[in-house]
C-alpha cells in the first residue's frame, strides 16, 4: 500500500500552480476510480494514476486543490458569488 508521511502531503499541497506549466501536470481526465472501493484504497489509486492530490490537470485546466477552515461552505461561496 502506498503512504505518504504528513510532511510529503504538506510538500504536495503547497507547491504553487504557477510554477506549473499545463502540459507538465498530470492529466486526471481518463483516470476511472471505483466509488466503491474503502478512502484509503480509492486515495492510493489516485496517488498511483494522477500524482499530485493538491496539482493536477483535466484536459487544459490546472486544478489546484485548496482546503478551507470549514466555515464557509462551497455553497454559500457560489452564491455570494452568483450575487455580485
Amino acid at each position: 500500500m502506498l503512504t505518504l508521511s504528513n510532511r510529503q502531503l504538506s510538500e504536495l499541497r503547497n507547491i504553487a500552480s504557477s510554477q506549473n506549466v499545463p502540459e507538465a501536470l498530470p492529466d486526471i481526465s481518463h483516470i476511472s476510480i471505483d466509488s466503491s472501493l474503502p478512502v484509503a484504497m480509492r486515495l492510493e489509486r489516485f496517488l498511483r494514476d494522477g500524482g499530485n492530490p493538491y496539482l493536477f490537470r483535466v484536459n487544459n485546466t490546472i486544478v489546484h486543490v485548496r482546503y478551507g477552515n470549514g466555515r464557509v461552505t462551497l455553497q454559500e461561496r457560489l452564491l455570494r458569488l452568483a450575487l455580485k
